[in-house]
This record gives C-alpha cells, structure tokens and sequence, in this order.
C-alpha cells in the first residue's frame, strides 16, 4: 500500500481536484478513476498558498485499502495539523483555520474519541420499555363528569410508583 506507481498520463498538468472551476463544471470522477489505476496514491503540485495552506500541495489517496490505512494510523496522517477540509480561501488567517480543529472531523485521537463518545449518545436508539396495559390510567364515569370546580378529573386508581417510567431523552 502506499507504494509508488506509473504517473498518469490522462490527467493533464496541472489538475487539481481541489480547484473550484473543476468542481464547477463537474465532479471529477473520470480523473479519481483514472488516477486510481495509474498512481493510486500521488502528490497534487499547487501554487504557494492556492488553498490556504503554506505549503505546495497535497496528496491524493484513491484506494479504498489506502484510504483505510490513512484513516487508521492518525500518529502518521493527521487531520488536526491542517484539518481534513482540501481547500480554503487563499487569503484565509492560519487562526481562522486553527479554528477550524474544533470540527469533530478535523481532530485526531485520543481528542477525536472522547467527542464521538459524547456526541453518539445523541445518535443512540434508547430503547423503550414495554408498553404495560395495567398502567394506562383509566377514566371512570365518574370522572368523566365535571368535578365542582369545572376541571375535568383524569386520575387513576392505579399507582404511578408501580409502572416503570420511560428514560429520559437527557
């Protein structure tokens, strides 16, 4: 993985997939599956500081598996140095894309984890408890009527301690 392949001849100098006025015009499968066979894993030249970064590019990783790997070894390949986001504005401050590590995407572990492990519990299905008939409350005739102050009665024989209640969506 990783390794190093032929170049690709059916990108022409220069492409960028980053590039807005690509991106306008289509996204540019074509290319990624080109690359993907010819230099599955290659270095995108930009000109100094295109994209916000100070640097002179990126690298393009097409594989599945490469992506994987990436993905797997943060002590290699950091999202949180210059956030996983391929492209800001080329006047951008370097604070304003600091800023940017707060994002649950741009930050590596053990940070990453600790987050996702509060914010999942938002996604978690909490399960419901049973549906028990015996503490459906139960309307009599005699609360059906008005009671002497106009309010209608809506209590039950039964005991509300001896129903389980339902979690709290906290």
């Amino acid at each position: 993985m990783l390794g190093v392949a032929m170049s690709c001849p059916a990108l022409p100098d220069g492409f960028d997939f980053t590039d807005p006025d690509v991106l306008h015009h289509h996204v540019p499968l074509p290319e990624f599956a080109a690359l993907r066979l010819a230099e599955p894993v290659r270095w995108i030249p930009q000109a100094g500081n295109v994209a916000g970064f100070q640097d002179e590019g990126y690298w393009a990783v097409t594989r599945h598996a490469d992506v994987k790997y990436v993905s797997t070894h943060p002590e290699i390949f950091s999202s949180s140095l210059n956030t996983a986001i391929i492209r800001f504005n080329q006047h951008i401050e370097r604070d304003a894309i600091d800023a940017q590590r707060l994002i649950m995407l741009n930050m590596d572990p053990p940070e990453h984890t600790r987050v996702r492990q509060i914010v999942q519990r938002g996604f978690t299905r909490v399960p419901s408890l049973p549906w028990r008939s015996d503490c459906a409350p139960v309307r009599t005739p005699s609360s059906r009527a008005p009671s002497s102050g106009g309010a209608r009665s809506t209590s039950s024989p039964r005991s509300p301690a001896s129903c389980p209640s339902r979690p709290s969506p906290s």
